[in-house]
C-alpha cells in the first residue's frame, strides 16, 4: 500500500478504479485523497446465497451459509463509501440498488472482449469445450456436474466425443477426471485457440453471479453453446436462437446431442451469438461508455475531465 501511494504521489491520476469486493477496503483508504470509483463487478451475495445451497463442496456450503448474511451487509454499506459503484449487468444493479439509499450512485459497466475478425480454422466434429479458471469454486462445481452427470448421457450416443476442461490451476478434483476421452489443458495463452476448433462450448453453471465471461467468449468466437439458465444472467439471449439453454442433465445432454446432429443448427446458434455480442460487448464501445462514467464522475467532484 505504502508503494502504491508513493507512486500516485509522483503520478497523480485523475480517477483510481479499483475492481472487486477483496479490494475495495484498499479504495477507501485512497478515497479521502483521490477520486475512486469502486468497480464491484457483480453482488457477491447472490453468489454465496447460491453456493450455500447447491456448491458440491461441503466447506464451501458451511462458508457461504455463515458469509453471506454478513456479505450482504457489507456490500450494501460500501455504495455508500464510493462516489460511483461499477455492476456488469442490470440485475446486479437492481441488486445492488435494492432498498438503498445510495443507488443513484450505482452504473452499469458492461463486459466488453476486443473482437477480431472470425477465423477460417476448421472444426473438430467431435469435441466439446468447458472454459473457465479450474480452481474457482463456481467452475469447479460446474465441471464436476457436467462430468458426473450429463457426460456420460452424451457418450451413449456419441462415445467418440472428446472434452476439453481449458483453464488455469485445476484443482486435484478437476485434475483426476484426465482420461483418454478429458483433456485437462492447464494453463493456455489463448482460450480462443480452444473456442475456435470446437464443435460446441458448454457452460453447465450450477451457481453464478454477474455475467459469465465464458459465455461472452463462446459467443465472440462464433462456438454454438449449450448452457443453463444461471450462466445465461444479466443477458437479454433467446433459447434456440443465440444459445440452447437446458437446465437438467437429460436436457442439456439432449442439447448436445442436437447440435453434433445437425451442423446448420451449429452454424446458424454460432453466428447468432457472435452477433449478439457485436451489439453488446464490443470493447469500443464498453470502453467509451467507461470513460462517460468516469467523466461523470470527476463532475460531481468538481474536478476537470480526462483528457
Amino acid at each position: 500500500m505504502q508503494k502504491i501511494e508513493t507512486h500516485l504521489e509522483s503520478n497523480p491520476p485523475d480517477v483510481i478504479h479499483v475492481e472487486h469486493l477483496r479490494m475495495a477496503a484498499y479504495g477507501m483508504r485512497l478515497a479521502s485523497k483521490w477520486t475512486v470509483i469502486w468497480d464491484a463487478v457483480d453482488h457477491l451475495t447472490t453468489l454465496y446465497e447460491q453456493a450455500a445451497a447447491t456448491s458440491f463442496s461441503r466447506s464451501w456450503k458451511l462458508i457461504a451459509r455463515l458469509e453471506a448474511p454478513r456479505l450482504k451487509k457489507y456490500e450494501k454499506w460500501l455504495v455508500g463509501q464510493f462516489p460511483t459503484t461499477l455492476v456488469i449487468s442490470q440485475r446486479d444493479k437492481e441488486l445492488f440498488g435494492h432498498d438503498s439509499e445510495f443507488a443513484d450512485r450505482i452504473y452499469l459497466a458492461p463486459l466488453g472482449l476486443p473482437l477480431t475478425s472470425p477465423t477460417n480454422v476448421p472444426r473438430d466434429e467431435h469435441t466439446l469445450v468447458i472454459t473457465g479458471t479450474l480452481n474457482y469454486h463456481p467452475n469447479v462445481a460446474s465441471v464436476l456436474y457436467f462430468v458426473r452427470e450429463i457426460y456420460p448421457l452424451v457418450l451413449r450416443q456419441h462415445p467418440e466425443i472428446k472434452l476439453q476442461l481449458v483453464g488455469a490451476n485445476p484443482v486435484p478434483a478437476i485434475a483426476a477426471l484426465q482420461s483418454p476421452q478429458i483433456t485437462i489443458t492447464g494453463f493456455v495463452p489463448s482460450i480462443n485457440d480452444y473456442l475456435q476448433r470446437a464443435t460446441v462450448a458448454l457452460a453447465p453453471v450450477i451457481y453464478g453471479s454477474g455475467i459469465q465471461v465464458k459465455v461472452i467468449e463462446a459467443f465472440s468466437n462464433a462456438t454454438p453453446l449449450v448452457a443453463t439458465s444461471v450462466a445465461l444472467r444479466g443477458l437479454d439471449v433467446c433459447d434456440k436462437e443465440h444459445v440452447l439453454i437446458a437446465n437438467t442433465p437429460v436436457d442439456f445432454a439432449n442439447a448436445i446431442n442436437d447440435l453434433l446432429a445437425d451442423a446448420d443448427l451449429r452454424q446458424r446458434i454460432g453466428q447468432a451469438g457472435r452477433q449478439y455480442v457485436e451489439q453488446h460487448h464490443d470493447l469500443r464501445t464498453t470502453t467509451q461508455n467507461l470513460i462517460e462514467i468516469y467523466e461523470r464522475t470527476l463532475n460531481l467532484s468538481g474536478l476537470a475531465t480526462i483528457n
